[in-house]
């Protein structure tokens, strides 16, 4: 009866070992496979951190500790990264320097090489002139002036959001201030 006993008591807990061991293996792979997916993931955020100049170079950093233009930079970072077919960008360099503003261009006229549709929404007519292949002008929510290529410039599109036809030259200061009365 004893070694009946003693056989029982080992065999359940040889079952229980080996089913702690077989847990432990799992996690184990688990953890390997989540090592590799990680390093995997650090390379691939390590290169896109030098693609686009993000300083300091610290993927652990917080968001927060960044510049704004960094900031901005790794929010750009982020989207072109899944590389979308489209890009939609609403103010992208509001509030950052101009070196951050260099650096968002050429990222985004480089999505654009790369077959990506961009569209830039942005009050800044300059930063439209030096992006876009094709400008929509919008006053009171309605488009009054579609701009191609060449025809695209600041000037044009500050006129065309006044209400003024684009490309037309005022002759006289009289004839600005009866626009303005009118």
């Amino acid at each position: 009866m004893f070694f009946e006993e003693v056989q029982i008591r080992r065999s359940a807990t040889t079952a229980e070992r080996r089913q702690r061991d077989a847990q432990n293996l799992q996690r184990t792979i688990a953890i390997r496979d989540a090592d590799r997916c990680c390093s995997a993931e650090l390379d691939d955020v390590g290169k896109w951190i030098e693609r686009t100049e993000i300083r300091p170079p610290d993927p652990a950093r917080p968001l927060e500790k960044f510049s704004g233009g960094n900031q901005q930079k790794v929010v750009i970072a982020k989207s072109l990264r899944t590389e979308p077919r489209v890009l939609l960008l609403d103010e992208p360099t509001q509030g950052v320097d101009v070196g951050a503003k260099a650096a968002i261009y050429e990222l985004i006229a480089g999505a654009a090489r790369d077959g990506c549709a961009v569209m830039v929404c942005s009050s800044d007519a300059k930063e439209l002139a030096a992006l876009c292949g094709r400008v929509l002008v919008m006053r009171e929510g309605e488009i009054v002036a579609e701009l191609e290529r060449e025809a695209i410039s600041e000037s044009r599109m500050v006129e065309a959001s006044a209400g003024m036809d684009p490309g037309q030259e005022s002759t006289s200061q009289e004839s600005t201030s009866e626009r303005i009365e009118s």
